[in-house]
Parts: C-alpha cells; sequence; structure tokens
C-alpha cells in the first residue's frame, strides 16, 4: 500500500506555493491508478517522492508501512527495487540490444546468470519482443521502444510500476499496445501508476482516475473520466 499523509513538499527555490500542500493520497496493493493535472500540478514531485529522490517537507510518504523518508542512503537502492519506472523517451540504452537492456537491469541487483538465461527471454515474449533481442533501440519503433523498457522495468519482478507519460511519444495503436500490457501486469497483480496528459487514453481506460491542481488532490474518481485540473 502506498500512502501520502497531509504531505507537503516544498523547495529551496519556491518562495510562495509548494510543489505538493496538504497532500492525501491512498493505493491499494493491485490497483491501476492514472495521476493526471496540468504542469506544474504535482505529478513528477509525486514519483518523485515514492522513489526516494525528494523528502517531504512535512508529513510522511509511506510505502508498504515504511516511511520513505527515514530510509538511510545507502539503503535506497534496495528500497527502489520494489519499483519498475518507464518514462515517455523511453532512456534506453543506445548502445545495446533489446536483451542486454533488459539484462542491465538485472546485473544491477546481482541477479545470477541462470536466472538471467530464465526471465529475460520470457520477459521478452511477454511484451512481444523476442524476434527483436538482438536490436539497437535505433532500428526498433516508438512502441517497440517502449515495450523493451517495458521488459526491462519488469523484469526484477517490482511490486508498483510506474509510468510517467508512457505513451507521450507514441502514435494511438503503439498507445493502446502499450496500455493493453501494463493492463495485462496489473492483471497479474502489480500496482501500476500513470502519469498522463493523454486524455483519450484514460477515458477508454476506465480505471481509477486522481486528478492534480496545484500541489492538492481535486478529484478522485472510481472509474474514469478526465477532468482538466
Amino acid at each position: 500500500m502506498i500512502e501520502f499523509r497531509n504531505v507537503e513538499k516544498r523547495y529551496e527555490d519556491q518562495e510562495r506555493n509548494a510543489a505538493l500542500s496538504d497532500f492525501n493520497l491512498t493505493i491499494e496493493d493491485g490497483e491501476f491508478v492514472f495521476i493526471i493535472g496540468d504542469s506544474g500540478a504535482g505529478k513528477s514531485t509525486l514519483l518523485k517522492l515514492l522513489m526516494g529522490e525528494e523528502r517531504a517537507s512535512k508529513g510522511a510518504v509511506v510505502v508498504d508501512g515504511v516511511n520513505v523518508a527515514r530510509i538511510r542512503r545507502s539503503k535506497l537502492p534496495y528500497y527502489r527495487r520494489h519499483f519498475g519506472v518507464i518514462y515517455q523517451d523511453f532512456r534506453l540504452l543506445k548502445d545495446y540490444t533489446v536483451y542486454e537492456n533488459v539484462a542491465f537491469a538485472q546485473r544491477v541487483i546481482a541477479a545470477h546468470p541462470q536466472s538471467m538465461q530464465r526471465r529475460i527471454p520470457k520477459m521478452l515474449e511477454q511484451v512481444g519482443l523476442t524476434d527483436k533481442a538482438e536490436s539497437l533501440p535505433s532500428q526498433l519503433s516508438g512502441g517497440e521502444q517502449q515495450r523493451a523498457a517495458l521488459a526491462r522495468a519488469l523484469v526484477n519482478g517490482p511490486l508498483y510500476l510506474l509510468a510517467d507519460e508512457p505513451t507521450g511519444n507514441l502514435d494511438p495503436t503503439s498507445s493502446q499496445e502499450v496500455m493493453r500490457l501494463l493492463e495485462e501486469i496489473n492483471r497479474s497483480g502489480t500496482t501500476v501508476i500513470v502519469v498522463t496528459h493523454d486524455a483519450a487514453m484514460v477515458d477508454l481506460m476506465q480505471k481509477r482516475v486522481v486528478t492534480l491542481k496545484e500541489g492538492s488532490v481535486v478529484s478522485d474518481q472510481a472509474q474514469g473520466g478526465y477532468e482538466n485540473a
């Protein structure tokens, strides 16, 4: 479970408005949640607090009963293994093949070679990239690059998947394919949190939608419905 309890986040260069203010949000295990809102609404700050990249100025961010602010810096890499993250710009290693990009995530946690040999092909099969394993990112379409990034994010078995504008650089067909995969991953038990401006996709998916405005939750709808913040 993820809980934001009366969170305020104020950056040093912010004299007036806080990035998050009196922010409260609970996300249960296994949920699929869209986080929407205009630029500056607090979406990026929410993700940074979850990942321990920033710490709340007030209140608490609690993940599985642990206050993220109390995790020692040396332990943050272990905490972050609970999360898989994908981004709008994919962030694949351009000189690595698809297989090597996914393997990189396994090497970071010092996975056993035999485990890698089992898990990586399985992940590539799940995202439909078995035949692209030896391709470089430059040889892939945008949709294929995002699916490769998704395989890399999932290969270590995270409890939570954070997707930051995952369809921002994709055509409608590729966007729907990525969202179908996210839904499939969610059905397997992974909590999925998607930050997006893609109103059409939010309406199509009919999931829980949390709308932010000026650092606060202004709407929390159980089944879809995009609102302009």
